[in-house]
């Protein structure tokens, strides 16, 4: 044996043996549907009594044979098997077989389903997802799956249980351990094949072998389950995919080489077998060299034993076959066994030898048999002859009676003259029905090629014959036998027997190249009207002899033409003008009819030669000519001639002398055609009409005015006519083209100004001698102005979109034949948002050619929107009968917003923007529309504020010189900015509330403080109030001031400092001594940035007290030894150090300032403004402070020389400060100057 996966070997006895065939379980085993009912509408429970019932099945029309002997088919559409159990629960097991072609079946397909409540956890269902191809799945409320569903193919599916474990198997392979929820899956009532458990989506396809256990079953249990589907199968796995075969090698002698075979074998199936079987020879030579294969038909593999047979003829040097029995295995093949018995072989071995075209006879009985190579092996006497290479044998059904075979003296003589096969074994004995049968090519024939057979096949006349004229028929002769020919071809009248043609023809066998011709013979007709000719091939050599003749006579019947005849020839008029045409009409007769006819002419006795005119039929019988007489003819008569011809060529023809009479031609004028009035087709033959249509003749243009005249012998030099008007000027005629020759055609110009009356005009024809032939009435039109309106700009440019800001409509008018008319109008504007108004107006020729009119359109107020102006023009012309016209143009808006493009200030170039002071000016704005305002605003780090603006025009301010808008503002930083860069903001919007924003960087910086002036008298030895006025644009707030007052001697008097009010006044107390004026105060302030100013005021002298009761003076001008002199010099003292303090900080100032800073003395006053520069950190002014305080410790020492001196003073100033003031008590406290080194320091 051989196959897939196998190897050769001698087949054992156990080779196709697989299993125990034991079903394993059976005591468990509680229901056994094997759906092998074939019919109706129960599936019988095996096992059990659970007998299912089929519905919607069509009365069981899904029964059908499968994998175990039947299975049912379900339609996925609405059929399915339902049984009611008793409910029950626990472990079980549950097996089944599915074959399904649709593997893309709708989700939910059940092949098998527990219960029937859709969702239900408790129970399941065996079902395909969905997919394409799906999976099969177990499912309850959630899916597990076994694997793919594979189409076509059977699957074996099993589902176990136990203590919540549920195992998935998959052709007896466990695919999948799933461990569910106690109390699910296991609730079993009922079961259900071929729907899901709601009832809703069916299965389709194959169900077999479902089988419930009431206990889980094992791997091993599970896969026996499986196996089962193939007891006693091999151990192959070619089915339907490949073959198995049995075989045996035979070597032969030398002496049954060249001949044929037969070998046949015997097969037999069993068991769940499906296939066929066949037998193969493979033929190999002396060297073991594979030659060729022989393959018989196939044989069914049967339950019973049946046979194959194969005749077949190895190659002639083929010395061994390898003989085959061959099993082909259909893919449902399951188990089974297969038998292959009494394979038989052998040679057949015929002995004689035979030649091309021998011939043989039997006298035996024969069995009929085919020639195919596979016929079942016979009686083979016939066949065997036959395949040893005789070319016809002749066999007998049954032992014949000696009448039935042939003689061989009718035979053979017979067969060498030439006669076939099957001729000559009929000749020899007709009786060769059902006795006789003989085996060959009928038409064999070996001596048959000296024969031939000529078959005048067919005959046809080349064109038409006609009477003693020569001609020629065609004859269609081929030769049908292999021999050559040799003879003639004759063509004989019918009546008369006269031999018309006679041709020798010599042609090869029927075989060859030339053996079927068509001969061509020529002959002339002797009578006419119809004959009959008879066309006969005659054999002329005996060595090459006909034996069929019968085929060589052919007859044609042809009717033979003659001439035709001319019965008449008429004219229209015998009397004709030059120029006009006349028509002619011979009449003719013919057997055939007549082909062709023409009429000639000539002036009688002028001896030329005749002009032919052809003439034309309808009937073949009246044939027509129109004869058109030349216009340059001498007058006199004409002669005629009629030809007539049929289709053979023969002609006859009849003559006319002096038949016809040409006289002078009269002439006919037609117009006057006019150019662009009268259709340009006009062909100058037609009568046009006499007056034309309103409005046709345009003035101001040439418009062409032609005549034409019908006159054969017109003379175009003295013939001239002329075309007159009772309006305009008219050209003389030239001569201008015509359509037809006879006709000649003139053209004049004729043109009305531009301005004249639009009345009818006249035209007049006459001829050359001034005959007036026609008069046309001309209507002339009045060419329709033509009014434009276009949108320009004020300067006059060109404008494609509307804007609103002072266009202009240029209205143009065009009147080419009326340049002095005058017009009115009125236009009317709709801007988009607006509603339309009119504006009149009237256009002026004023004797001279009008100039383009523009209409300014004012800008339209604040609202408009996008959209379209239209602009309608209605003019109208005012002269009589003058036209009106509406002209109606849109122009699409385009709104632009206005555009900031730049800044200025009042004071000049951009200045720093001083905060706290005020900055006029001004915004450059292209505004496009009327700007309705424009807002400013100061944004500086998110800090932004609203600035003034307006539309000023302040005279003090230059503004530049542009066309542009400009807008004025009014900026103030205020102390929420700081120094620095800042953004000016300008919104500036129209009227239509279209904005644009500007943004232009400045810079801010701090304003300085100014001390105006100083103001307060005082009195001797009284306190009184001394102020300064202090300004600074951004304000008083962290500004600090010191007020200092010098004696003449320049000693301080009085020191004062602390934070300045926010009213800008400062103010200190001050008792002035009674001696040191005229003084001096000097007022310093320092702003929160740092920036310093000073103010000295000069000449300031208290009031003296005059004390009436003492008449004493001052106190302090009393005797020194008094406590009130010790007051005096210590207050001395302390001015002095004020004095020192001043110079030293007044010249550190003037030694910090910088040069464009030095003021001039020259230039101050009592009162006077001087600069005070911050040191440049605190440190510097801490040193400069020491420094003074030393100078003023050294001139203290120069005064005062007693500790104790010091003290008293120092009391007495507590004394009276503390009366006075305590601010000024704390001032003298703070001062280190006033303290000395031993005191301690409050």
């Amino acid at each position: 044996r051989q196959g897939v996966n196998q190897t050769k070997q001698v087949v054992p006895a156990s080779a196709f043996t697989r299993g125990d065939g034991i079903e394993p379980a059976q005591n468990e085993l509680i229901h056994h549907w094997s759906f092998d009912d074939g019919n109706g509408t129960v599936v019988a429970d095996s096992a059990g009594s659970a007998n299912m019932s089929l519905f919607n099945s069509n009365n069981g029309s899904g029964w059908q044979q499968c994998l175990f002997g039947n299975c049912y088919n379900f339609d996925g559409t609405n059929d399915y098997a339902k049984v009611d159990v008793s409910d029950w629960g626990g472990n079980f097991s549950i097996s089944l077989w599915v074959n399904t072609a649709n593997d893309s079946q709708d989700q939910f397909s059940s092949a098998f389903a527990v219960n029937d409540i859709a969702g239900d956890s408790a129970s399941f269902q065996i079902m395909t997802s969905g997919a394409s191809p799906g999976d099969w799945q177990v499912y309850h409320n959630i899916s597990y799956p076994f694997g793919e569903v594979r189409a076509d193919e059977w699957t074996h599916l099993v589902v176990t249980y136990q203590n919540a474990a549920l195992n998935q198997y998959l052709d007896g392979e466990l695919v999948q351990t799933t461990q569910v929820p106690n109390g699910t899956i296991d609730s079993i009532e009922l079961y259900k094949v071929g729907v899901n458990r709601a009832g809703s989506t069916y299965f389709e396809g194959l169900v077999d072998e479902l089988k419930v256990w009431n206990r889980t079953l094992t791997d091993s249990e599970v896969k026996a389950i499986f196996q089962m589907a193939a007891i006693i199968c091999p151990s192959y796995s070619g089915a339907g995919s490949a073959e198995t075969s049995v075989h045996q090698d035979y070597d032969f002698g030398d002496e049954l080489e060249g001949h044929a075979w037969i070998v046949y074998g015997y097969g037999m199936k069993a068991g769940w077998i499906e296939g066929d079987y066949r037998l193969e020879v493979d033929s190999f030579d002396a060297n073991g060299t594979f030659l060729v294969t022989n393959t018989s038909t196939t044989q069914t593999l049967d339950s019973a034993w049946n046979s194959r047979t194969m005749r077949f003829r190895p190659p002639a040097n083929a010395s061994s076959f390898k003989v085959k029995m061959i099993a082909s295995l259909e893919n449902v093949t399951t188990n089974g066994s297969v038998y292959f018995d009494t394979m038989n072989l052998r040679a057949i071995r015929p002995h004689f030898e035979w030649v091309d075209g021998s011939i043989a006879e039997t006298a035996v009985s024969t069995g009929g048999r085919t020639f195919a190579w596979e016929a079942t092996y016979g009686q083979s006497l016939v066949v065997d002859l036959l395949e040893d290479g005789v070319s016809g044998v002749k066999g007998y059904v049954y032992e014949p009676y000696i009448s039935a075979i042939g003689y061989p003296n009718l035979l053979l003589p017979y067969y060498a003259y030439g006669y076939n096969f099957a001729e000559v074994n009929y000749a020899a004995n007709p009786l060769i029905s059902w006795m006789g049968t003989v085996v060959g090519d009928p038409k064999m024939a070996p001596y048959s090629d000296i024969l031939h057979d000529i078959d005048v096949e067919a005959v046809r006349v080349d064109g038409r014959l006609t009477v003693g004229v020569n001609g020629s028929i065609d004859v269609l002769v081929q030769n049908l036998a292999p021999g050559t020919v040799n003879g003639t071809l004759e063509v004989r009248e019918r009546n008369g027997n006269a031999i018309l043609a006679n041709v020798t023809i010599q042609m090869p066998g029927g075989n060859d190249i030339g053996s079927r011709r068509i001969i061509s013979l020529n002959l002339t007709p002797t009578r006419v009207g119809f004959n009959e000719y008879v066309i006969r091939y005659i054999a002329s050599d005996w060595k090459n002899p006909e034996r069929v003749v019968d085929n060589n006579l052919a007859i044609v019947n042809t009717e033979v033409n003659g001439p035709p005849t001319i019965n008449n020839l008429v004219c229209s008029s015998w009397t004709v003008s030059r120029g006009d045409t006349v028509g002619c009409t011979t009449t003719v007769s013919d057997d055939f009819g007549v082909f062709q006819s023409r009429l000639g002419w000539r002036l009688n006795g002028s001896g030329d030669n005749w002009t032919f005119i052809n003439s034309t039929s309808i009937d073949y019988i009246a044939w027509y000519s129109g004869l058109t007489i030349p216009t340059n003819i001498e007058l006199g008569t004409l002669d005629l001639i009629a030809e007539v011809r049929d289709e053979q060529s023969q002609y006859t023809i009849l003559q006319l002398d002096n038949a016809m009479v040409v006289t002078n031609a009269l002439h006919n004028w037609f117009g006057v055609h006019i150019a662009g009035v009268d259709a340009d087709e006009w062909n100058g033959v037609t009568t046009l009409s006499p007056f034309t249509a309103p409005k046709t003749v345009v003035r101001d243009t040439d418009i062409l005015l032609k005549a034409c005249v019908v006159d054969a012998d017109h003379d175009p030099l003295s013939e001239l006519p002329m075309i007159l008007t009772d309006s305009g000027n008219v050209s003389g005629v030239e001569p201008t083209d015509s359509e037809f020759s006879d006709v000649f055609c003139y053209q004049a110009t004729w043109r009305l100004d531009w301005g004249s009356e639009t009345s009818d005009v006249t035209v007049y024809l006459y001829d050359s001698i001034g005959n007036l032939f026609t008069t046309r009435s001309i209507s002339v039109h009045d060419e329709q102005f033509i009014a434009n309106l276009t949108l320009v700009d004020f300067e006059g440019g060109f404008l494609t979109l509307a804007r609103g800001t002072g266009e202009r409509i240029v209205i143009s008018l065009s009147d080419s034949d009326d340049l002095l008319s005058d017009y009115t109008y009125n236009i009317t504007v709709e801007w988009p948002g607006h509603s339309k108004y009119t504006q009149l107006g009237e256009i002026n020729a004023a004797e001279m050619m009008r100039q383009n009119t523009s209409v300014t359109l004012p800008p339209p107020e604040a609202g408009l929107v996008f959209g379209e102006l239209i602009v309608t023009l209605e003019i109208i012309d005012i002269t009589l009968n003058g036209d009106t016209q509406v002209v109606e143009m849109n122009w699409t808006m385009h709104l632009q917003p206005p555009l900031v493009y730049d800044i200025g200030f009042c004071e000049g170039e951009e200045l720093p923007l001083t905060r706290g002071e005020e900055a006029r000016g001004w915004v450059m704005i292209d505004p496009n529309r009327l700007i309705e305002g424009a807002s400013v605003n100061l944004a500086q780090s998110g800090n932004i504020k609203p600035m003034q603006s307006s539309k000023w025009d302040w005279d003090d301010c230059q503004f530049p010189d542009s066309a542009d808008y400009h807008w004025g503002f009014i900026i103030l930083a205020d102390n929420s900015f700081t120094a620095g860069g800042a953004t000016l903001q300008i919104i500036a919007r129209d009227i239509d509330g279209l904005s644009a924003v500007g943004e232009f960087t400045i810079e801010i910086e701090y304003g300085l403080p100014q001390i105006v002036n100083q103001s307060g008298e005082v009195t001797e030895g009284v306190f009184g109030q001394l102020e300064a006025l202090v300004l600074d644009s951004d304000g008083h707030a962290g500004t600090g001031c010191t007020f200092i007052i010098i004696d003449k001697n320049g000693t301080t008097v009085m020191e004062s400092e602390g934070p300045l009010p926010s009213t800008g006044v400062f103010a200190a107390r001050w008792m002035p001594p009674t001696d040191g004026a005229p003084f001096a105060s000097t007022i310093g302030c320092t702003d929160a940035q740092g920036h310093q100013v000073a103010h000295t005021r000069h000449g300031i002298i208290p009031v003296q007290i005059i004390d009436n009761e003492t008449g004493e003076g001052d106190v302090l001008n009393q005797s020194s030894d008094s406590p009130e002199s010790i007051i005096k010099l210590v207050m001395g003292v302390g001015l002095a150090l004020l004095i020192i303090s001043i110079l030293g900080i007044t010249l550190l100032g003037m030694w910090l300032r910088s040069p464009e800073e030095e003021i001039d003395g020259a230039e101050l006053s009592d009162e006077e403004y001087v600069g005070w520069a911050a040191p440049a950190d605190s440190r510097a002014e801490g040193e400069q402070n020491i420094a003074i305080a030393e100078m003023a410790m050294e001139s203290l020492s120069n005064v005062s020389e007693s500790e104790n001196e010091l003290t008293g003073v120092e009391e007495v100033l507590h004394s009276e400060t503390i009366e006075e003031d305590d601010s000024e008590l704390d001032l003298v406290d703070e001062n280190p100057l006033l303290s000395t080194a031993d005191e301690p320091k409050d």
